[in-house]
């Protein structure tokens, strides 16, 4: 809820200096550098640097003009978390920061996120994955998130651990930007089975087994290919 904001515009450069940007307020501290170029075509080149916050609150601070598609995903699937930091750099023309302009270039954009005790669902129809902690960085138009380690909780006690999982959108400038996610599972074969049989891989994963009648532990590497949009057709996420 405090911006302060201080800059030079020179008429005769076409160009504004960002002097001061503090942002602060609700338990957060931030600051912007930068400046505009309108010389030629206008042109973006800014820093963004922000401090502890909640999920929540990141996603009011995440600018809607950095990787928009990905942060849209990020703002309906990430519930919950401690952000530790955001950096946000940028150096590039103002028209490829829109969400319908041209491809962003790779050295143009630069996004680092690191969040702790993260529940997030990777997949709509899919139960979320808990107590994770997860290290976002965008480059361009490529996204990579980590999670080292969370939990799927199936109910009644019964959890499956994810670890070294990737989710990777190696070009974020399509309409509906392809994305793969890979992750190890571990845990106890009834909670498998529970997890085959959600909404989102019923009829796709699943096997003839009861839940009730299993026993054993499971280990497995799975690797999901899904579309970046709000509501993916059924046949359009492809398991292994």
């Amino acid at each position: 809820n405090k911006v302060m904001l201080r800059a030079n515009v020179d008429i005769a450069r076409k160009r504004i200096e960002l002097v001061q940007g503090d942002v602060a307020g609700a338990g957060i501290a931030g600051f912007l550098n930068g400046s505009v170029d309108f010389s030629g075509e206008p042109r973006l080149a800014a820093g963004l640097a922000v401090t502890p916050m909640s999920a929540q609150m990141a996603k009011k601070v995440w600018p809607v003009f950095v990787a928009s598609k990905v942060r849209s995903w990020v703002v309906e699937n990430l519930t919950s978390g401690d952000i530790e930091r955001i950096d946000v750099a940028t150096n590039s023309p103002i028209e490829n920061l829109q969400e319908d302009g041209p491809p962003i270039p790779q050295d143009g954009l630069s996004v680092d996120v690191t969040v702790r005790n993260a529940t997030i669902r990777p997949v709509t129809g899919m139960p979320p994955i808990t107590e994770a902690d997860l290290k976002t960085s965008i480059k361009g138009r490529r996204v990579l998130v980590t999670v080292d380690r969370g939990f799927v909780d199936l109910g009644g006690g019964r959890k499956l651990t994810v670890s070294n999982g990737t989710f990777e959108v190696p070009d974020t400038h399509p309409k509906a930007p392809p994305a793969r996610a890979q992750f190890r599972i571990d845990g106890p074969v009834p909670a498998a089975l529970e997890l085959l049989a959600s909404e989102r891989l019923r009829g796709q994963a699943s096997v003839p087994m009861e839940s009730g009648n299993s026993r054993g532990n499971l280990s497995g590497q799975v690797s999901v290919d899904l579309p970046i949009t709000k509501n993916p057709a059924p046949g359009a996420t492809q398991y292994t």
